[in-house]
């Protein structure tokens, strides 16, 4: 992932790039989640996002991608950024 900050007069603007290697062979699909909630929902073999999202400094923000098909899904893989 690559991220950057910058001010937007109130707060920051949190910008990210979130790339993945696309090792499933029968999902259905990629689920993004910020800070727990989901917010992309994507279709089979896609392997990037990018994300803009208000945020104060110093805030931790969590991103957790998992992969799904009709049996389940898969552990999930996160990380977080932090503006300061």
């Amino acid at each position: 992932y690559n991220f950057f900050c910058s001010w937007n007069g109130s707060n920051n603007t949190l910008n990210v790039t979130i790339e993945w290697t696309d090792k499933a062979v029968d999902e259905d699909g990629y689920k993004l989640y910020r800070n727990g909630a989901e917010i992309a929902n994507f279709s089979p073999n896609t392997v990037s996002y990018s994300d803009e999202y208000a945020v104060n400094s110093g805030v931790d923000v969590a991103y957790a991608i998992e992969a799904y098909n009709q049996v389940g899904v898969s552990r999930r893989a996160g990380f977080s950024v932090t503006c300061q």
